[in-house]
């Protein structure tokens, strides 16, 4: 599934799918959206936007720790995003135990080496 971030109908289609049974811990439409601008706002810091390409990030808006006296695991609403030449996507919404940080980066350390390997390689730096 690769569903892109402006196709609003789409993604309430399957958040509704997929939460069917769900009372608390739900997603919307504008938590991706939010997540969305969230991550580019530290891409942006860290790297051009040609180099977005590939990245995959997995988003759990209700992330935190649960106290013990819970007596059980919360399951919660999460969400991946990855970025594509024509847009960010998401490739998958589940439900699933909750997750203790908001935001998990894929990949990240990948393209960090191989834009380390490039300018290392490069004949100019020789």
């Amino acid at each position: 599934m690769k569903i892109k971030v402006s196709n609003k109908e789409k993604l309430s289609s399957v958040i509704e799918q997929v939460e069917a049974r769900a009372r608390v811990r739900c997603i919307s439409v504008e938590d991706i959206e939010t997540a969305v601008k969230h991550i580019e706002k530290r891409l942006s810091a860290v790297l051009f936007k040609k180099d977005w390409v590939g990245l995959t990030f997995s988003v759990s808006p209700h992330s935190g720790q649960v106290p013990n006296s819970y007596k059980g695991t919360p399951e919660a609403t999460k969400f991946k995003l990855e970025r594509l030449a024509s847009g960010w996507v998401v490739v998958d919404v589940s439900r699933g135990y909750m997750e203790s940080v908001y935001i998990n980066s894929f990949g990240m350390k990948a393209k960090a080496d191989a834009l380390v390997d490039f300018v290392c390689s490069n004949r100019y730096w020789n």
